[in-house]
């Protein structure tokens, strides 16, 4: 079997937002995403990041960002939610993916 690498993506798609303390829609997840890549973009705020709908969160400090390499995300009905510590939180998410 041939051995896979970062340059196999061939699709970026991204995505920037600003959370309030109350959860966000889900967010919308490209096809066949293989990564994702969240950064909190605020210098105070911690953003808040889940993956089953809101029940349980991921916390990342400000101006620090969350990698996961993941295999067809889109495709496990995976409810991707964000929402801020405080006030707001602009964030940014990068989704690689193959075509």
């Amino acid at each position: 079997m041939a051995e896979r690498v970062r340059s196999d993506a061939q699709l970026l798609s991204h995505l920037n937002g600003t959370a309030t303390t109350i959860a966000s829609g889900a967010l919308t997840v490209p096809a066949k995403t293989n990564y994702i890549l969240i950064s909190n973009t605020d210098s105070t705020n911690k953003l808040l990041v889940s993956f089953d709908g809101a029940v349980n969160f991921l916390t990342i400090q400000p101006l620090a960002s969350l990698s996961l390499d993941v295999d067809n995300f889109s495709n496990r009905n995976t409810n991707l939610q964000v929402k801020s510590s405080a006030s707001t939180v602009a964030y940014e998410v990068l989704f690689g993916s193959e075509i």
